[in-house]
């Protein structure tokens, strides 16, 4: 029994060794509309040409418009799964599987600061606290929240179907004074202190830090259906939402003079539609342990030993003396 038992320890090792773990920290996850999900290493020295063949990563299986947040241990990412009104999770292994259901097509979800699972609905205007495993309003009184972002001053929720900009806070939003307005965000990042945009209609990026009204203000970058954001490796990146090619791909904004082509690319030819789900791969939090507290039996041991030390040393120096 012992036998098969090192046998079995030194199967399960050698599996474990060779698995290839689909989550490497700092690499862009991108996600086309149908849930296929791709990554893009951070080691690449030239632009990734998708039409060489680039095979996805997995397949959350259902229509992905929003976002991805992770576990703190960057095993495990969280999808929206905007087509099948659910979250799902994806494994490091590859695995997926049904985490939250009953949201009405759900677009951002972020993991906050606090350890809170936010999620928005697109339909119902409303944000969703999925910690506990079940959907429990967080927040009313938006149109059609996308994607959601943390800074140092709060989360910010781009509403798309109001062209606004907000600062959520738990309850009623309607009345909520928007920080930016007069654009139809969609994906929202922070970068440097600054807070940035996306407006596919108007095909651009934008700097909303000032916040007021947008439609006037010079976008940071233009000329693409741009509609997802990601702040990687020290660098904000934006990618299209395009089903041709030509338009397609992911760039580091902003470009001088607005030059976007291949040649400048992190990615290209993307030959299918994707959204906004651009994400990025984050550095596992390691969770300190509590210290060990010693078992009530070794408390004992102890004392009794420590007990016995010094009537052993009495006894010694009364034969002594």
């Amino acid at each position: 029994m012992s036998r098969l038992r090192f046998l079995a320890v030194l199967v399960c090792a050698a599996v474990s060794l060779s698995a290839t773990p689909l989550f490497v920290s700092g690499d862009l996850l991108w996600a086309a509309q149908d849930g296929r999900i791709y990554d893009i290493s951070k080691t690449r020295t030239s632009p990734l040409n998708f039409a060489t063949g680039h095979a996805p990563i997995a397949n959350v299986g259902g229509t992905v418009l929003g976002q991805m947040a992770f576990s703190l241990d960057a095993k495990t990412a969280y999808v929206t799964v905007f087509g099948s009104n659910k979250v799902v999770t994806l494994t490091d292994s590859g695995q997926v599987s049904n985490h939250v259901t009953g949201i009405a097509n759900p677009t951002g979800i972020i993991r906050t600061s606090t350890g809170k699972m936010l999620v928005a609905s697109y339909t119902d205007g409303k944000i969703y606290d999925i910690t506990s495993g079940s959907p429990v309003v967080y927040a009313t009184g938006l149109v059609n929240p996308r994607n959601m972002v943390e800074t140092a001053a709060g989360i910010y929720v781009a509403d798309q179907g109001n062209s606004t900009v907000k600062l959520l806070i738990q309850g009623n939003m309607a009345s909520v004074t928007p920080l930016a307005y007069g654009i139809d965000a969609v994906s929202i990042a922070s970068f440097n202190n600054r807070l940035y945009v996306t407006s596919n209609s108007l095909t651009s990026v934008y700097d909303v830090t000032a916040g007021g009204n947008m439609t006037a203000k010079t976008p940071v970058a233009k000329n693409k259906y741009f509609t997802s954001l990601a702040v990687a490796n020290g660098h904000l990146y934006a990618g299209t939402n395009s089903s041709t090619a030509a338009a397609s791909g992911i760039w580091e904004i902003p470009k001088s003079g607005n030059s976007y082509t291949t040649a400048n690319a992190e990615t290209y030819n993307m030959a299918i539609s994707g959204d906004s789900l651009l994400s990025v791969v984050p550095d596992a939090v390691i969770v300190t342990p509590p210290a060990s507290v010693p078992e009530p039996g070794t408390v004992i041991a102890g004392f009794s030993l420590l007990t016995f030390g010094l009537m052993l040393r009495r006894r010694c120096q009364a034969l002594a003396s």
